[in-house]
C-alpha cells in the first residue's frame, strides 16, 4: 500500500470516528427529548404541523398534538418515524390499529423496526413486534466487527488494526461493515430500550459489553428507561473500562436513574463539570420518568 494511501485511510478513519463519538452523544441526547401532554387549549392541530413555517415549529407543534391529530398525520404508506415517536409518548393504545397498518405496509427495515418498538411500547398483543425487536438486536452480538476506531485516555484516536484485520478476513465490503458498526447495530439496541419491556433487560445488559460505544450507550439508555437499579454496577463498569471519551456517553446515563448512587458515579465518570450540572438539572426538571416519553 502507498504512504499516500495509507495516511488518507487514517485520516478517514480518524474523522470518522470523531463523527461517532460525538454522533453517539448527540443521538442519545436528541432522543431524550420530553414532550409535554399540556392542557386542550395548548393542543395543536394536525394543519398547525403541516402549515408550521420552519421545521423546528412544525417538530414543536407536533410534540403538542393529541392523538387523533397525530394518527391524522400518520402516513401508512410512508410513515414519518418523529410522528410514530410522538404516538409512542402519548401513550395511547387508540394509535395501535393504525400504526401496525403502517407496519405491515412500510418496505423499510428501519421503519418496521421503530414501528414495532412503538407498538411494543404500547403493548400491542401481536408477538410479531417484541420478536423482531429481540431478533434483531440478538444479531448486534452475531460475529460482531471489532470497532473502528481507538482512542485513549488523551481523545486521541487512531485506527483500529483488529478492525481492519477483520475486514480483510470476513471479505465483507468495508462500506458494508461501517454502516452496520455505525448504524445500525446502534439502531436495534436504540429501538429495542425505546420498547420499554423488560424482558430486553439480558440482553440490554449484554450491550454494555460491546465493543462499539454507541450498543453500549444505547443499552445504557435502555436500562434507564426501565429504571432496572441492577444494571447500575453493569453501566458503571462499563464506562471505566472504556477511555473517557468512551465512556462518558454510557456513563450519563446514570444521571436519569432515581438513585443517589448511580448520580455519585456518573459525577465521577463525567470530566466536565458544566456536563455534570446540564446532566442533573435536566434530569431534575423534567422527572426521571418523564424523560423517557
Amino acid at each position: 500500500m502507498s504512504e499516500r494511501k495509507s495516511k488518507g485511510r487514517k485520516r478517514a478513519a480518524l474523522s470518522t470516528g470523531v463523527l461517532v463519538l460525538v454522533g453517539s452523544l448527540i443521538w442519545t441526547l436528541t432522543s431524550q427529548a420530553e414532550t409535554a401532554p399540556g392542557s386542550a387549549k395548548e393542543r395543536a392541530t394536525a394543519d398547525d404541523v403541516r402549515n408550521a413555517a420552519t421545521v423546528v415549529d412544525s417538530w414543536n407543534a407536533l410534540a403538542r398534538t393529541s392523538t387523533d391529530a397525530a394518527l391524522e398525520l400518520l402516513d401508512v404508506e410512508a410513515p414519518s418515524l418523529g410522528i410514530v415517536n410522538r404516538l409512542r409518548q402519548i401513550g395511547d393504545p387508540l394509535a395501535i390499529p393504525k400504526l401496525e397498518q403502517a407496519y405491515r405496509k412500510s418496505g423499510s427495515a428501519d421503519d418496521r423496526l421503530m414501528i414495532a418498538s412503538a407498538l411494543v411500547s404500547l403493548r400491542a398483543d401481536d408477538p410479531t413486534y417484541f420478536n423482531l425487536l429481540k431478533t434483531q438486536a440478538e444479531s448486534v452480538f452475531m460475529d460482531a466487527p471489532p470497532f473502528p476506531v481507538l482512542v485513549d485516555e488523551a481523545g486521541e484516536l487512531a485506527p483500529n488494526l483488529a478492525y481492519s484485520e477483520w475486514v480483510e478476513q470476513s471479505g465483507v465490503p468495508q462500506a458494508d461493515l461501517q454502516r452496520r458498526v455505525m448504524r445500525e447495530d446502534p439502531a436495534r439496541i436504540l429501538a429495542l430500550g425505546m420498547a420499554a419491556d423488560p424482558r430486553a433487560i439480558p440482553i440490554l445488559l449484554k450491550g454494555l459489553e460491546s465493543p462499539n460505544p454507541m450498543v453500549a450507550a444505547f443499552a445504557a439508555r435502555g436500562l434507564a428507561r426501565l429504571q432496572e437499579r441492577s444494571a447500575i454496577p453493569h453501566i458503571v463498569r462499563s464506562a471505566e473500562s472504556r477511555p473517557r471519551l468512551a465512556g462518558e456517553p454510557i456513563a450519563q446515563w446514570l444521571y436519569f436513574f432515581e438513585d443517589a448512587d448511580a448520580t455519585a458515579a456518573a459525577n465521577r465518570l463525567i470530566a466536565d463539570p458544566e456536563l455534570r450540572a446540564v446532566y442533573e438539572a435536566y434530569a431534575a426538571e423534567k422527572g426521571y420518568e418523564r424523560v423517557f416519553e
